[in-house]
Protein backbone atom coordinates (compact mmCIF):
# COMPACT_ATOMS: atom_id res chain seq x y z
CA UNK A 1 0.00 0.00 0.00
CA UNK A 2 1.11 3.58 -0.70
CA UNK A 3 1.15 5.63 2.46
CA UNK A 4 1.87 9.33 2.80
CA UNK A 5 1.67 11.94 5.52
CA UNK A 6 0.69 10.70 9.00
CA UNK A 7 -1.16 7.56 7.95
CA UNK A 8 1.47 5.06 9.10
CA UNK A 9 -0.82 3.40 11.63
CA UNK A 10 -3.64 3.08 9.09
CA UNK A 11 -1.21 1.61 6.57
CA UNK A 12 -0.01 -1.00 9.05
CA UNK A 13 -3.62 -1.89 9.92
CA UNK A 14 -4.42 -2.29 6.23
CA UNK A 15 -1.32 -4.47 5.76
CA UNK A 16 -2.38 -6.70 8.65
CA UNK A 17 -5.90 -6.96 7.24
CA UNK A 18 -4.65 -7.98 3.78
CA UNK A 19 -2.17 -10.54 5.11
CA UNK A 20 -4.87 -12.19 7.23
CA UNK A 21 -6.99 -12.98 4.17
CA UNK A 22 -4.95 -15.95 2.96
CA UNK A 23 -1.96 -17.80 4.37
CA UNK A 24 -0.17 -18.08 1.01
CA UNK A 25 -0.54 -14.39 0.05
CA UNK A 26 1.65 -11.87 1.83
CA UNK A 27 1.92 -8.16 1.16
CA UNK A 28 4.75 -5.86 2.17
CA UNK A 29 4.70 -2.30 3.39
CA UNK A 30 7.36 0.23 2.46
CA UNK A 31 7.33 3.44 4.47
CA UNK A 32 8.82 6.80 3.48
CA UNK A 33 12.35 7.64 4.58
CA UNK A 34 13.30 10.28 7.14
CA UNK A 35 12.72 13.04 4.54
CA UNK A 36 9.25 11.72 3.77
CA UNK A 37 10.14 10.33 0.31
CA UNK A 38 9.10 6.89 -0.87
CA UNK A 39 11.08 5.24 -3.73
CA UNK A 40 8.93 4.18 -6.69
CA UNK A 41 10.86 2.78 -9.67
CA UNK A 42 13.47 5.44 -10.55
CA UNK A 43 11.77 8.24 -8.60
CA UNK A 44 11.30 9.27 -4.99
CA UNK A 45 7.85 10.62 -4.27
CA UNK A 46 6.62 12.68 -1.35
CA UNK A 47 3.04 13.73 -0.59
CA UNK A 48 2.99 16.88 1.52
CA UNK A 49 0.30 17.66 4.05
CA UNK A 50 -1.27 20.14 1.65
CA UNK A 51 -1.53 17.41 -1.00
CA UNK A 52 1.31 18.73 -3.14
CA UNK A 53 3.49 15.99 -4.66
CA UNK A 54 7.27 16.27 -4.84
CA UNK A 55 9.37 14.07 -7.12
CA UNK A 56 13.11 13.57 -7.42
CA UNK A 57 15.35 11.08 -9.19
CA UNK A 58 16.24 7.88 -7.37
CA UNK A 59 18.89 5.23 -8.02
CA UNK A 60 19.45 2.08 -6.00
CA UNK A 61 22.75 1.51 -4.19
CA UNK A 62 23.58 -1.22 -6.72
CA UNK A 63 23.34 1.24 -9.61
CA UNK A 64 26.84 1.86 -10.99
CA UNK A 65 25.88 4.84 -13.15
CA UNK A 66 26.97 3.14 -16.38
CA UNK A 67 25.71 4.32 -19.74
CA UNK A 68 27.06 4.31 -23.30
CA UNK A 69 30.69 5.41 -22.99
CA UNK A 70 31.85 8.37 -25.02
CA UNK A 71 34.75 6.34 -26.47
CA UNK A 72 32.37 3.67 -27.79
CA UNK A 73 32.46 3.10 -31.53
CA UNK A 74 29.13 4.78 -32.27
CA UNK A 75 28.19 7.81 -34.38
CA UNK A 76 28.08 11.18 -32.65
CA UNK A 77 24.33 11.29 -33.26
CA UNK A 78 23.88 8.28 -30.98
CA UNK A 79 25.95 9.90 -28.22
CA UNK A 80 24.04 13.16 -28.55
CA UNK A 81 20.82 11.16 -28.21
CA UNK A 82 22.15 9.57 -25.00
CA UNK A 83 22.90 13.01 -23.55
CA UNK A 84 19.52 14.45 -24.55
CA UNK A 85 17.55 11.51 -23.17
CA UNK A 86 19.43 11.58 -19.87
CA UNK A 87 19.06 15.35 -19.48
CA UNK A 88 15.40 15.39 -20.49
CA UNK A 89 14.75 12.73 -17.88
CA UNK A 90 16.51 14.90 -15.28
CA UNK A 91 14.41 17.95 -16.17
CA UNK A 92 11.00 16.37 -16.78
CA UNK A 93 10.65 13.70 -14.05
CA UNK A 94 11.53 15.69 -10.88
CA UNK A 95 9.49 18.63 -9.68
CA UNK A 96 10.96 22.12 -10.06
CA UNK A 97 12.67 22.30 -6.66
CA UNK A 98 14.64 19.09 -7.35
CA UNK A 99 15.55 19.61 -11.03
CA UNK A 100 18.85 21.38 -10.36
CA UNK A 101 20.10 18.46 -8.25
CA UNK A 102 18.93 15.96 -10.89
CA UNK A 103 20.74 17.85 -13.67
CA UNK A 104 23.95 18.01 -11.61
CA UNK A 105 23.86 14.27 -10.84
CA UNK A 106 23.13 13.45 -14.48
CA UNK A 107 26.03 15.62 -15.67
CA UNK A 108 28.35 13.87 -13.21
CA UNK A 109 27.14 10.50 -14.49
CA UNK A 110 27.80 11.44 -18.12
CA UNK A 111 31.23 12.93 -17.37
CA UNK A 112 32.19 9.76 -15.48
CA UNK A 113 31.36 7.88 -18.68
CA UNK A 114 33.83 9.95 -20.69
CA UNK A 115 31.58 12.72 -22.04
CA UNK A 116 33.31 16.12 -22.27
CA UNK A 117 31.83 18.87 -20.05
CA UNK A 118 30.77 20.87 -23.12
CA UNK A 119 28.60 17.93 -24.21
CA UNK A 120 26.59 17.83 -20.99
CA UNK A 121 25.66 21.51 -20.73
CA UNK A 122 21.92 22.01 -20.58
CA UNK A 123 20.15 23.07 -22.65
CA UNK A 124 22.45 21.82 -25.40
CA UNK A 125 22.31 23.06 -29.00
CA UNK A 126 20.89 19.66 -29.95
CA UNK A 127 18.03 20.03 -27.47
CA UNK A 128 16.59 22.97 -29.37
CA UNK A 129 14.09 22.51 -32.13
CA UNK A 130 15.66 21.88 -35.51
CA UNK A 131 12.43 22.03 -37.49
CA UNK A 132 13.54 24.97 -39.63
CA UNK A 133 11.85 25.24 -42.99
CA UNK A 134 14.53 24.70 -45.57
CA UNK A 135 14.25 23.86 -49.22
CA UNK A 136 15.91 20.48 -49.15
CA UNK A 137 15.40 17.37 -51.18
CA UNK A 138 13.37 15.00 -49.05
CA UNK A 139 15.15 11.62 -48.74
CA UNK A 140 13.25 8.85 -50.50
CA UNK A 141 15.62 5.99 -49.78
CA UNK A 142 18.32 4.92 -47.33
CA UNK A 143 22.00 4.42 -47.98
CA UNK A 144 23.11 1.71 -45.55
CA UNK A 145 26.82 1.79 -44.76
CA UNK A 146 28.71 0.38 -41.77
CA UNK A 147 29.85 2.99 -39.28
CA UNK A 148 33.54 3.74 -39.79
CA UNK A 149 33.93 7.20 -38.30
CA UNK A 150 32.06 10.47 -37.93
CA UNK A 151 34.42 12.05 -40.47
CA UNK A 152 33.48 9.39 -43.03
CA UNK A 153 29.75 9.92 -42.34
CA UNK A 154 30.06 13.69 -42.79
CA UNK A 155 31.95 13.19 -46.05
CA UNK A 156 29.25 10.90 -47.44
CA UNK A 157 26.46 13.24 -46.32
CA UNK A 158 28.28 16.17 -47.94
CA UNK A 159 28.47 14.31 -51.25
CA UNK A 160 24.79 13.37 -51.12
CA UNK A 161 23.82 16.96 -50.39
CA UNK A 162 26.14 18.39 -53.05
CA UNK A 163 24.63 16.25 -55.80
CA UNK A 164 21.04 16.43 -54.46
CA UNK A 165 20.86 12.69 -54.02
CA UNK A 166 17.54 11.87 -52.26
CA UNK A 167 19.10 9.39 -49.84
CA UNK A 168 19.54 9.26 -46.09
CA UNK A 169 22.68 7.74 -44.59
CA UNK A 170 21.96 4.91 -42.15
CA UNK A 171 24.54 3.04 -40.06
CA UNK A 172 23.15 -0.44 -39.33
CA UNK A 173 24.37 -2.39 -36.34
CA UNK A 174 27.36 -4.51 -37.25
CA UNK A 175 28.49 -7.91 -36.03
CA UNK A 176 28.48 -7.21 -32.32
CA UNK A 177 30.00 -9.19 -29.49
CA UNK A 178 26.47 -10.07 -28.38
CA UNK A 179 25.75 -11.70 -31.74
CA UNK A 180 29.09 -13.47 -31.61
CA UNK A 181 28.48 -14.99 -28.19
CA UNK A 182 24.79 -15.86 -28.50
CA UNK A 183 22.69 -18.03 -30.75
CA UNK A 184 18.96 -18.28 -31.24
CA UNK A 185 17.36 -21.14 -29.34
CA UNK A 186 15.38 -22.33 -32.34
CA UNK A 187 18.47 -22.33 -34.53
CA UNK A 188 20.02 -25.69 -33.73
CA UNK A 189 23.21 -26.49 -35.63
CA UNK A 190 25.79 -29.10 -34.88
CA UNK A 191 29.46 -28.40 -34.65
CA UNK A 192 31.26 -29.84 -37.72
CA UNK A 193 34.61 -30.09 -35.94
CA UNK A 194 36.09 -33.14 -34.26
CA UNK A 195 35.98 -33.79 -30.54
CA UNK A 196 33.59 -30.89 -30.07
CA UNK A 197 36.07 -28.32 -31.41
CA UNK A 198 34.38 -25.92 -33.77
CA UNK A 199 36.24 -25.21 -37.00
CA UNK A 200 33.62 -23.81 -39.40
CA UNK A 201 31.15 -22.10 -37.06
CA UNK A 202 32.16 -19.07 -34.96
CA UNK A 203 30.97 -20.79 -31.80
CA UNK A 204 30.24 -24.34 -30.73
CA UNK A 205 27.17 -25.18 -28.76
CA UNK A 206 29.19 -26.34 -25.79
CA UNK A 207 28.16 -25.27 -22.31
CA UNK A 208 30.18 -23.92 -19.39
CA UNK A 209 33.07 -22.66 -21.52
CA UNK A 210 34.95 -19.37 -21.84
CA UNK A 211 35.26 -17.99 -25.37
CA UNK A 212 38.33 -16.27 -26.73
CA UNK A 213 37.28 -13.79 -29.45
CA UNK A 214 39.95 -12.24 -31.66
CA UNK A 215 39.48 -8.59 -32.63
Amino acid sequence: PFSGGSYTREARDLLRLLNDKHASIKFELELPDSDGFLPILDLKVKINEDGRIERKLFAKMANKGITLHFQSHHPESVKHAVVMNEMRRATSYPTAEHQAEAVRRTQEKLISNGYPPKWVRWPTPHSKSTSRKEHRVKPVTSLRLPFISDHFNKSVQSILKKHNVPARLVNPRGYTLEKFLTRRINKKRQCPGRLGKCQALPICQEKNVVYSAKC
